[in-house]
């Protein structure tokens, strides 16, 4: 159909005067001027002949008939409802002219008239086609949007719930602000919302689902950046720009072509304050270690996006503004999947972490048993030791205990764990000043290498290690054996059967064992129960 709509005010087109051109891209503008009851008119020639024809307008605002050549084909009582009708063959004139009559009735909105299908003009055809066209809309427009806004809230809903089981996420509930505040921006283009609305309320939703989302993206960023004061002054901010949209949007009194304006000014400045921490972010992302601010930045790019497309929407074609439309619902769903993702990972991780806890535990508490009950202490100290390689998985484990000879002390491999290569391979005497061992034993302290091909201090002890052709990774622990500071003997652990560098934890672990093997080691040599001495220690 052509793009020649009248619009007059009344409900009577015989009687109606003063009709003037009406433009469905241009609504915003007659803002003031539609409103209660008024009248749409279209006229058209020629028109093809068609065996089951039908009509797609679109959106009216609000209830509405539909009339073509004075014949009623149709209507309704809410905006909600797509205004698709079948026709009689016989109503429309081939040679024309012919005269589509909308008389409809509405509230203060900044809809009025009629709203076309995005990307769909209105048109006759047959109602297959017709039809076709109003299912692609259903799916991609309808059904789409309530799938995003049912992901998106539920998603919400799971993530603040989960931020208080983790009492210490709050990123978690920075999330779930972000999707709340995406739902209600997916809900904004929810005929059934728009209906239900005044458009004050209406647009002030939008309005704060846009910037409730950049203040909560900022303030995650903020929260695992660490800076404590200034995501509580951004907190600070968006509740002031929360109170100062309600104040200057709702109001009783106010006109719509008024409330357009203090409506741009507030979007544009929630969009100048979203580049502006975009560029925050962006200036410092260099240095980030976290993918979460690299998940700011790209959701926070599409907020500006939308923002600015909005402030300045006149400058866009028709198909940009279906893009826009369709991002707004779109992003908060992909971020309520990359909160999904997150936090089952988070999960993942916190169980994983638990269920080690509980091994190291229960290892922590058999070797306490063992030591308790100890009546053989090399036996115990075997015994310790093939639970603690085990656990660790490492492949080869050494126990050197002190002793002196002649005058001249030094560490005697006594306990080894490991394959029988292993054991054919490892120095039965080490003296205690040279290489890692001399150097725990130098410092009372234990020892923590990730790879030794990368740590300064043993340079020298990196060229002879590579010679023993039986050590397979760089990454090993030391631990001492101390009892009231005498050095009793030390431990070693190297080479992870999977190959991976020992974690912080496998080192906490082994220092803690240590003190038992200790008090074993001392019991042994003066004759008191290790249990006792496991007290002192």
């Amino acid at each position: 159909l052509p793009n020649q709509w009248h619009y007059a005010m009344g409900n009577d087109p015989k009687t109606a005067t003063g009709w003037k051109k009406f433009s469905p891209a241009e609504t915003p503008e007659l803002v003031d001027e539609i409103r209660g009851d008024y009248l749409l008119r279209l006229e058209f020639e020629k028109a093809p002949k068609f065996e089951s024809p039908a009509l797609l307008l679109g959106l009216v605002s609000d209830s509405h008939r539909a009339y073509l050549n004075g014949h009623f084909i149709g209507g309704s009582e809410q905006f909600s409802e797509l205004a698709k009708y079948s026709i009689d063959p016989t109503i429309i004139r081939p040679a024309g002219p012919n005269s589509l009559v909308v008389r409809a009735h509405t509230r203060p909105t900044l809809t009025p008239g009629l709203y076309p299908i995005p990307g769909v003009a209105p048109f006759i055809g047959e109602f297959a086609d017709v039809s076709r066209v109003v299912a692609a809309n259903e799916l991609s427009y309808r059904v789409l949007q309530s799938l995003f806004l049912a992901v998106s809230f539920l998603v919400a809903l799971a993530s603040l719930g989960y931020s208080f089981i983790r009492r210490n996420q709050l990123r978690f509930q920075y999330y779930s602000l972000f999707l709340f505040c995406g739902a209600i921006g997916i809900a904004f283009y929810n005929s059934y919302v728009i209906s239900a609305l005044d458009f004050p309320i209406y647009r002030l939703l939008k309005i704060l689902a846009f910037a409730g989302s950049s203040f909560a993206l900022f303030s995650s960023a903020l929260h695992v950046r660490g800076k404590r004061r200034a995501e509580i002054a951004n907190n600070s901010l968006s509740l002031a720009f929360g109170v100062a949209s309600i104040v200057l949007l709702v109001g009783p009194e106010l006109l719509p072509s008024q409330y357009l304006g203090r409506y741009q000014t507030a979007y544009l400045a929630a969009t100048a304050y979203t580049l502006g921490w975009i560029g925050y972010i962006a200036g410092t992302s260099f240095r980030a270690k976290t993918g979460d601010r690299i998940l700011v930045l790209g959701f926070g790019a599409v907020l500006a996006m939308m923002g600015v497309a909005t402030v300045w929407r006149s400058g866009f074609s028709d198909g940009s503004h279906d893009q826009i439309r369709f991002a707004t619902m779109a992003y908060p769903f992909a971020f309520a999947l990359l909160v999904f993702a997150n936090g089952m990972v988070d999960y993942v991780q916190k169980s994983v972490r638990i269920a080690y806890k509980q091994k190291k535990d229960d290892l922590l508490l058999s070797i306490s048993s063992l030591a308790a009950e100890s009546k053989d202490p090399a036996e115990t100290i075997h015994a310790i030791q093939k639970k603690i390689t085990s656990f660790l998985g490492a492949t080869r484990s050494t126990i050197y205990l002190a002793e002196e000879k002649d005058g001249a002390r030094f560490l005697k491999a006594t306990y080894v764990e490991g394959s029988a290569e292993t054991k054919l391979r490892i120095e039965s005497t080490v003296l205690p000043t040279s290489g890692v061992i001399g150097y725990c034993v130098k410092n009372r302290a234990p020892l923590w290498v990730e790879d030794i091909a990368k740590d300064p201090r043993f340079q020298s002890t990196t060229a002879a290690r590579e010679n023993e052709t039986s050590y397979r990774t760089g990454s090993f622990i030391v631990v001492p054996l101390l009892f009231r500071q005498k050095l009793l003997g030390v431990i070693t652990l190297a080479d992870r059967g999977d190959g991976k560098p020992f974690p912080r934890e496998d080192f906490c672990l082994l220092h803690l064992a240590a003190k038992d093997l200790a008090a074993i080691l001392e019991s042994a040599h003066a004759e008191v129960p290790a249990a006792k001495l496991r007290l002192v220690a």
